[in-house]
């Protein structure tokens, strides 16, 4: 039995028929002169970026606004204060204006803890491919819905045994195709999980 509840104000702001396209993950090397950034930017109109992870020197900062930065402490520290500060000081000394030395900042610290828990969650995954699987969404918005809410609307879609359920106050949907394996509840996840245990 699925309660599937949508409004119109509850459709994504963005296409949710992306979910059967294929995921590209590409990787770019971090841009630092203008003029690439500008081109690189132009490129990307269009294509949903969900983060950045910086893992060399951390110049070319304006590059992308608003994308989540990724990177290791040690990555950071090269940056601030080693090998990295010394090469963008060398490059703003030879190009001038023309390259941007604004260092990125940092949005998410990558602990040892993180590679372990992603491992962990690669594993799960492969391991119950085309089991039945609940894929359980409470309260992801639309800052970064790629990394959460439409990964697990697309391994639903692909995984004919899987359900998606979605508790959010106002941003509650889920598109045509997957609509029959799932449960969506517009409402605070607080007062849902207490009417649920109420209900134990």
């Amino acid at each position: 039995m699925c309660y599937h509840k949508i409004t119109e104000r509850d459709q994504a702001p963005e296409s949710p028929e992306r979910i059967n396209q294929p995921h590209i993950f590409q990787e770019v090397h971090t841009i630092c002169f203008f003029d690439n950034i500008s081109e690189l930017e132009e490129y990307l109109k269009g294509t949903e970026v969900c983060g950045m992870l910086i893992a060399y020197h951390g110049a070319g900062a304006s590059f992308l606004p608003g994308v989540p930065r990724y990177a290791t402490k040690n990555a950071v520290e090269y940056s601030e204060n080693g090998g990295g500060k010394a090469l963008i000081n060398n490059f703003t000394a030879a190009f001038g204006q023309a390259f941007d030395n604004s260092v990125h900042q940092i949005t998410d610290i990558i602990e040892e803890g993180w590679y372990a828990a992603s491992g962990r969650y690669s594993n799960f995954l492969r391991r119950h491919k085309g089991l039945h699987i609940l894929f359980l969404e409470l309260g992801v918005g639309f800052n970064t819905p790629a990394i959460i809410k439409y990964s697990f609307m697309q391994m639903t879609a692909e995984n004919s045994n899987a359900v998606y359920a979605c508790i959010n106050l106002g941003e509650c949907f889920c598109p045509d195709e997957i609509s029959h394996r799932s449960v969506c509840i517009d409402g605070d996840i607080h007062d849902v999980l207490t009417e649920l245990a109420s209900h134990i």
